[in-house]
């Protein structure tokens, strides 16, 4: 996976949220801090999975059609309603799969 973005990053200082839960109508209130290095959680894009699948060999069994196999697992997540841009797929394949 192409790394252009950092491991690790937290937010700067702690910040709460206070609301009122939809469905329940409790109340409620959720804190987040600051992580210290080597801790908390990795948040992976669906199309950070996929490539990271892509790089661990997941698509080798479709051989000659892994590229294009890829490809269309990307369009099906944003056709599924991720976030990814068409821009995105084409960086993404131009930078990532090896053909």
């Amino acid at each position: 996976m192409n790394n252009d973005y950092p491991l690790q990053i937290t937010i700067a200082k702690e910040v709460e949220l206070e609301g009122v839960g939809l469905h329940t109508g409790n109340k409620s209130k959720i804190s987040f801090r600051p992580a210290p290095a080597n801790t908390g959680i990795r948040f992976f894009r669906s199309s950070e999975l996929l490539l990271l699948a892509y790089e661990k060999g997941y698509f080798a069994d479709y051989g000659k059609l892994k590229e294009d196999a890829i490809e269309a697992s990307l369009y099906k997540l944003k056709y599924s309603g991720c976030a990814v841009g068409f821009g995105e797929i084409s960086d993404y394949i131009s930078r990532n799969v090896k053909e």
